[in-house]
């Protein structure tokens, strides 16, 4: 599988990235110019290759993917392309362990009021109801009219809170590989603190402001006689760096 690797070290590496000439070159029938970044979880990126000078970079939608990352100086990243247009990427933090994408949380908006406009028409009611297996341990598919409806769609930024007066979490909404959108990035630490149980049936209802607030509300509550049990922490990824022949 043909692939190569960058150490973040240039002063820009958050806003481009350049691809190494010589795989270019060996791949250049490959590469079209819009690509799909993905990594393990099932998480993606669609970013454009553009010509500067003489060589080729990641533009644009790579700040976004730095961003999402959190990309720090010499953090170490593998791109293995899996088809046209197409890389798997593997980021190492500088001790050497495999990163995991983390949406961080914010407080600078804790004490915002919740009644302003958002994104929703004038009366709309947008809401959806989920009943929580063990599967939505490390995320939620949510309906893609509730997300487009709202405008997080595109922000893919938001507040969740358990209640009027429950504490916010940020939380990052991500697409999937079949085009369905989740909450994720923050989703799980919600459940654990709220400890929330398996089986529970949750209603989620946008109430907007600049930071995109939904409220949750337990309608079913799976704990005790509903048999459910409290959400745990997803399993974590363990990996290592990719050796390469000198």
């Amino acid at each position: 599988m043909a692939s190569f690797y960058r150490i973040m070290c240039n002063h820009d590496f958050n806003s481009q990235l350049r691809l190494p000439p010589q795989f270019v070159k060996d791949h250049d029938e490959d590469l079209s110019e819009k690509v799909e970044l993905f990594t393990e979880s099932g998480d993606s990126w669609t970013v454009k290759i553009e010509r500067i000078g003489p060589d080729r970079y990641f533009t644009d939608g790579w700040s976004r993917f730095a961003e999402d990352y959190n990309l720090k100086s010499m953090e170490f990243l593998v791109f293995r392309l899996t088809g046209r247009s197409k890389f798997e990427v593997l980021v190492y933090d500088i001790s050497g362990c495999h990163k995991e994408l983390h949406f961080l949380d914010d407080h600078e908006d804790d004490y915002e009021t919740d009644d302003q406009s958002g994104f929703c028409g004038e009366g709309q009611n947008w809401k959806f109801v989920k009943k929580l297996t063990r599967e939505h341990t490390s995320e939620l598919e949510i309906p893609r009219d509730f997300a487009e409806g709202c405008g997080i769609a595109t922000n893919r930024k938001l507040k969740l809170r358990m209640g009027k007066k429950g504490r916010k979490w940020s939380i990052h909404l991500t697409a999937k590989k079949h085009g369905a959108l989740a909450l994720r990035w923050g989703w799980n630490e919600f459940l654990t603190g709220n400890n929330i149980f398996t089986k529970s049936t949750i209603s989620f209802t946008y109430v907007g402001g600049p930071s995109n607030v939904i409220e949750a509300e337990v309608v079913k509550n799976g704990g005790s006689n509903g048999k459910g049990q409290l959400f745990g922490p997803p399993k974590r990824f363990k990996g290592r760096p990719p050796k390469f022949k000198a």
